[in-house]
């Protein structure tokens, strides 16, 4: 069975139907792109979660405000894992710490900043760290307002 491409997005249809996945006999008008994510679970030794709070304040999602998990998007040269791991010390500074298996994987719709709809293909790892401090020196200028 194919998954399903949001109902949020017009009717329910399969990402085969809806032009998401081509064939070599058929041509895709508005192919939608997959973006593959990798997104941490970190967990401290007091048992607290690292969430990030995202504030728009400009674009597609102005005036949206969320909660997510530490991680982000798959290089084309890296596995979940590398992106798992570059994305804890980009995000966190964390250098130190055990990365699980995957424990989940989903494919979500998502509309990014720039109001491009994508199909999120996200898979989800537990990180326990020793430490209850993050640093905020390898942020790039959007990180900085989280």
């Amino acid at each position: 069975m194919s998954p399903l491409v949001s109902s949020a997005w017009g009717s329910t249809r399969s990402r085969k139907e809806s032009g998401g996945i081509r064939s070599l006999y058929q041509k895709s008008v508005n192919p939608v792109r997959e973006r593959r994510s990798a997104s941490l679970l970190i967990t401290t030794p007091k048992r607290r979660v690292l969430l990030f709070r995202f504030v728009h304040n400009s674009g597609a999602l102005d005036g949206k405000a969320y909660w997510a998990m530490p991680g982000g998007g798959v290089e084309l040269d890296e596995t979940f894992g590398d992106a798992a791991l570059r994305k804890l010390r980009e995000e966190t500074g964390i250098r130190k710490a055990q990365l699980s298996e995957p424990v989940g994987r989903c494919e979500v719709p998502l509309q990014l900043p720039d109001g491009e709809r994508v199909i999120a293909v996200e898979q989800y790892s537990i990180v326990c760290t020793d430490t209850e401090i993050i640093s905020r020196d390898s942020w790039k200028d959007f990180g900085r307002e989280r």
